[in-house]
């Protein structure tokens, strides 16, 4: 019979548990809606719990997969959310801009236009990517991970160039929200909360869309809304 010494075993031990949790430190977040008229805003889900002082980046400049980069100059805003307190998983936040380049929250999170930044603008096809990045004050040039893509051009964005999730300096989590054939100037998911699943919060068919919506920040409870991970690693 083998025998084990306790540090071998305590080391297998944390070992497991390392490997079989991968998505407690990763953010993983959606959209779901967007209004362009004023106040221009949006409203997103947390995936996971997501802990206070964390940030993420929005943009509405286009990623270009050959590169593996934002288009930059792209005559678009940048914007730095950062949570105040935990938000947990299924809770709804929207952001609006009030003025230009000034952000009203409702929810644990503050938005704040990044320095140098053009001014956030109102317009109907804009995409909305939120992703991580290493440099917070040049993110569109230092982009780590993209977590959340809503295209709202009436052209087919899964599988172009504007897929992060594909070739160069991919995101195969990211979740992709791809409306085709129209142009919604606001658009709002209208789907069951308490049984969404991923799939749901990616099929434009669960989706309104409209001149002007009213988003719904009521949270998503259901059991299948925890991210479903298509790829990760360990370090």
């Amino acid at each position: 019979m083998r025998t084990y010494s306790k540090a071998a075993v305590w080391l297998f031990t944390a070992v497991v548990l390392l490997v079989s949790s991968p998505a407690a430190a990763q953010l993983r977040i959606a959209f779901t809606g967007k209004d362009a008229n004023a106040p221009d805003e949006y409203a997103f889900v947390a995936l996971n719990d997501i802990s206070s002082g964390t940030s993420f980046f929005v943009t509405n400049c286009d990623w270009d997969n050959s590169t593996g980069a934002f288009i930059n100059p792209c005559n678009e805003g940048v914007m730095q959310v950062t949570t105040t307190a935990v938000i947990t998983r299924g809770t709804v936040t929207l952001v609006q801009e009030t003025a230009p380049d000034v952000y009203t929250v409702t929810g644990d999170a503050t938005a704040v236009a990044v320095p140098g930044s053009l001014a956030w603008q109102s317009v109907s096809a804009d995409p909305h990517y939120a992703f991580a990045a290493s440099n917070p004050t040049s993110p569109l040039n230092t982009v780590t991970e993209i977590y959340a893509y809503a295209d709202t051009d009436p052209d087919t964005a899964v599988g172009g160039v504007k897929d992060p999730t594909i070739n160069n300096n991919a995101s195969p989590n990211a979740v992709v929200l791809d409306f085709v054939g129209v142009q919604p100037v606001g658009m709002d998911f209208v789907g069951n909360r308490s049984t969404a699943t991923l799939a749901d919060l990616t099929n434009t068919a669960n989706y309104t869309v409209g001149g002007t919506i009213t988003l719904d920040l009521t949270a998503f409870t259901g059991p299948g809304l925890p991210v479903e991970l298509k790829s990760f690693s360990v370090d």
